[in-house]
C-alpha cells in the first residue's frame, strides 16, 4: 500500500526540500536555466492535460511563457 495522504504529502515536502537544497547550490546561471526548465516542463504537462480535456487553452495563448528565456 502507498500510505496514507499525510504520509505521501510529508514525503514530497521532503524531497521537495532536499531538492530545493540541491539545486540552489548550483551557480547562479545554472539554478535560473534549471527552474526555465522545469516551468516549461509543468507548462508543457499542463496543455497535454487540457489538450486531452478538448480545451484549446495553448492555441488561445495561455502559454505565452512557455517559450520564455530564462
Amino acid at each position: 500500500m502507498k500510505g496514507s495522504v499525510p504520509e505521501r504529502l510529508s514525503n514530497a515536502k521532503a524531497r521537495s526540500a532536499k531538492f530545493a537544497v540541491l539545486v540552489s547550490s548550483l551557480p547562479l546561471r545554472d539554478q535560473s536555466l534549471f527552474r526555465h526548465q522545469i516551468l516549461e516542463s509543468r507548462c508543457r504537462a499542463k496543455a497535454a492535460r487540457s489538450h486531452r480535456a478538448g480545451s484549446s487553452m495553448e492555441l488561445r495563448g495561455d502559454y505565452p511563457y512557455l517559450h520564455a528565456a530564462p
